[in-house]
Formats: structure tokens, C-alpha cells, sequence
């Protein structure tokens, strides 16, 4: 393993010390730095610590929703980019059973040409004119294997290369789904069932660990970033070798992190519970929260780290054959729902339901209701086993249908 740089320096108050901010050398070379991790993680804050160094973050989002008043610190061309090549991909974000490799490794030849050219062009347009620049975006974890094709392409191999991996709780990612998916059910399907987060966060940080490229890689952990923010960035400022004005790191720690970005911690209980159902979840946390207590770490690091993880690799290679069906699937349900989605907050809908429910108080009306509804179920039933029959005929998540052959959106 890789030691920390000799002037790191871990201070206890929370704002790193004017002789922090200094190091023995100030790299000019160009640096390409990747953000890893789970969804509800805390990426959106290590990325913001990023910007506060200095670091570009190009066409960043600005939105602000009620799943993250701080931000969301992701580039905008990138994140839309992404969602459109998983939908290429037959897949989401929130596909447990998705595979990155195998789904690039399974297209058609010349299939990804146009989306690697449009890819091209985002880098270009982005960050072109910035020597250290950061992207962050958890569909990164699902599709390494594309952008590492795409960064070398533009000149960065892996010793041009950064990757932070961004580690937090898989229950306290669960529960903090859980929370946006009770807000918005239609929105954020995943969540109603914690044991689907946890295994989106197992496939999220093995593929990511599996991807990587460089020898060049670091954990966070969200917790202690929040608990010792100033020793936390450190860390990141001599893993990336830059210079940083500590005046704008005691702007991002005083304003920016607190403790209340995260709002659900496990207790003991809930811990010992985690442990029995999904051991090796609890084996790869155990071991990255191991690293984020030390310095950089490379792929001999990351092999050892997935060889605790054999169950998972054991499933994934006795289930293999099955995953694009499992994913299709997937993929399919979710777009069912997203149509039934859109049409229940459709003016249409609403108005239509605004009268039902001031006809609902009619003699006779609940009654006609309770036919429409039961006709309605009859044949809303009928399409999805319609539905269900497609997904049994497909072969390969990786082959897509002749529509979807160009990135243009």
C-alpha cells in the first residue's frame, strides 16, 4: 500500500492549518479526477470540497431539490449523457443486475462509436482549458469501462488519472433512499425494499474497484469528513498534489459541511443485523473503511480487497448467463413505470381526478367507480403479462434494438 505523503499533516480542529495548505511541490501536469460511490453517499460533498480547492467541475448542475439542499456538484452534460448510454444499454441507475463490461463488451461493433465521439466532445468542451478537473456521478461506478476508454482517448492513462472512492454505511445509504422514495414513490422506485439499495450498493462498488484503470486511488469516508473535515481534506489535497488557498477550505468547512447532511446513523443492532444478512456487503465496507483511515492505495490493494468478497464473485459467475435477463427486465418494469408516472401527473389525470372525487359522493357513483376500476386492473394486468412475455425472449442486455444507434437526444 501506498504511504501518505511525509508533509501530510492531520490536525485536530476542523479547518486545516496555514502549513497544511503547503507542499513540497505543486504538480502542473494534468490531472482527470473521478468521483466513486453509492448514490446518498456523500460524493455530492467531497465533490464541493473539490471545487473549494480549485478544482473545475465544468458545466456544473445548480439544482436544488429537496434530496439534496446543498447540491448535487455534477456536471450536467455528463450526468444527461450517462442516462441516455444506460437507456442505450437497456439499463438505469438503479439496476442491481446491471453489468457494465459485459453490456459494452456485448455491443455490436462500431454500436459505441458515436456515443465515444460525443464523450469526446464533452471533455473537450468541459475541461479543455482546466489542468485539474473532477467529475462526479455515481452512474461512473456502472459504466468505468466506457469512460476509461474515453479518458485515454483524451490523453489521460492512468498516472493522469484520480480516483476517490466515496464510502458510506450500505444501511445508512438504504434508509436514506428509503426516505426519498416515501417522498416520491412514482420518482424513486428504489428504496421501498432496503435489501435492493444494499445490493445497488454492492454492484455500485465492485464494479467501480473492479473498473479502475490507475494506481492512483483513495477512500473517504462520509462520516469522518463530517466528523474531521480538516484532516479529511488533507488527505485529498496531498493525494491530488495542489496547492490550496485555506481560505477557501474554511469557507466549504464552515459553511457547506455539517453534521446534519447526515441524517441517519445505525446503531448496534441494526449493525449485527447487517452483518448476518448480507456478509459480504459488510466485508468490502469493512475493508474500504479500513483505507480510508490511510493513505493512497493501488490495484494490488484492490484485488485483495475483492478477493473478500468471494461470495458475491461466486454468485455473479454462477448467475452470469442470467444477468441480461435480470436486467432487461429490470429495465423494462422500471419504464413501465416511469409511463405510469408520467400519466398520473398529467394535468389530465389530475383534473380528471379533482371530478371523480367530487362525484365520489353521489348515490350510485362509488359503486359505478368500483366496476371501472376492477375493468381497468383486468386489462392494466393482462399488458404487463403481455409485457413479461418480451423479456423472456431477450438474449443480451448489450444488443440494442435499431432506434437507439446514435447518442442524439
Amino acid at each position: 500500500m501506498n504511504a501518505p505523503p511525509a508533509v501530510c499533516v492531520y490536525p485536530d480542529s476542523k479547518t486545516p492549518s496555514a502549513e497544511v495548505m503547503k507542499h513540497s511541490r505543486t504538480s502542473e501536469a494534468k490531472k482527470a479526477v473521478i468521483v466513486l460511490g453509492m448514490h446518498r453517499s456523500g460524493t455530492s460533498a467531497v465533490t464541493a470540497g473539490l471545487e473549494a480547492m480549485g478544482v473545475s467541475l465544468g458545466n456544473k448542475d445548480v439544482t436544488i431539490r429537496y434530496d439534496n439542499e446543498k447540491g448535487y456538484f455534477e456536471n450536467e452534460d455528463i450526468v444527461s449523457f450517462n442516462d441516455h448510454l444506460l437507456k442505450f444499454l437497456h439499463s438505469r441507475w438503479d439496476n442491481p443486475f446491471f453489468d457494465g463490461r459485459r453490456a459494452i463488451e456485448e455491443c455490436p461493433e462500431g454500436g459505441l462509436a458515436p456515443w465515444y465521439e460525443e464523450a469526446d466532445a464533452i471533455i473537450t468542451e468541459n475541461f479543455s482549458n482546466h489542468a485539474t478537473w473532477a467529475v462526479k456521478d455515481p452512474r461512473m461506478c456502472q459504466l468505468l469501462p466506457f469512460w476509461t476508454e474515453v479518458l485515454e482517448r483524451n490523453g489521460y492513462s492512468g498516472e493522469e488519472t484520480y480516483y476517490i472512492h466515496v464510502l458510506r454505511s450500505p444501511l445508512e445509504v438504504a434508509h436514506s433512499q428509503s426516505r426519498r422514495h416515501e417522498k416520491n414513490p412514482l420518482l424513486h422506485y428504489i428504496g421501498g425494499d432496503v435489501r435492493q439499495t444494499v445490493l445497488l450498493w454492492l454492484s455500485s462498488h465492485f464494479q467501480a474497484l473492479r473498473e479502475v484503470n490507475s494506481d492512483n486511488n483513495m477512500a473517504v469516508s462520509f462520516a469522518d469528513l463530517l466528523e474531521e473535515p480538516g484532516r479529511e481534506m488533507t488527505r485529498i489535497i496531498d493525494f491530488l498534489d495542489i496547492e490550496v488557498s485555506r481560505e477557501r477550505i474554511a469557507g466549504y468547512v464552515d459553511t457547506f459541511l455539517e453534521k446534519g447532511l447526515k441524517h441517519h446513523n445505525l446503531d448496534d443492532r441494526e449493525n449485527e443485523e447487517l452483518k448476518k444478512a448480507y456478509p459480504e456487503v459488510v466485508s468490502l465496507y469493512d475493508s474500504l473503511s479500513a483505507l480510508s483511515k490511510e493513505g493512497p492505495f493501488d490495484r494490488s490493494d484492490i484485488r485483495n480487497i475483492l478477493g473478500t468478497v468471494d461470495p458475491y464473485a461466486h454468485a455473479l459467475a454462477l448467475f452470469h448467463p442470467m444477468y441480461p435477463l435480470l436486467s432487461d427486465a429490470w429495465y423494462r418494469w422500471q419504464e413501465m413505470r416511469e409511463k405510469h408516472r408520467e400519466v398520473v401527473t398529467s394535468y389530465t389525470w389530475r383534473m380528471a381526478n379533482n371530478i371523480r372525487n367530487r362525484l365520489i359522493g353521489v348515490p350510485g357513483m362509488k359503486t359505478i367507480f368500483g366496476v371501472v376500476k376492477r375493468i381497468y386492473d383486468f386489462f392494466s394486468e393482462k399488458a404487463a403479462d403481455e409485457s413479461g412475455c418480451l423479456v423472456i425472449h431477450m438474449t443480451c442486455v448489450g444488443r440494442p434494438t435499431d432506434e437507439h444507434t446514435s447518442p442524439d437526444r
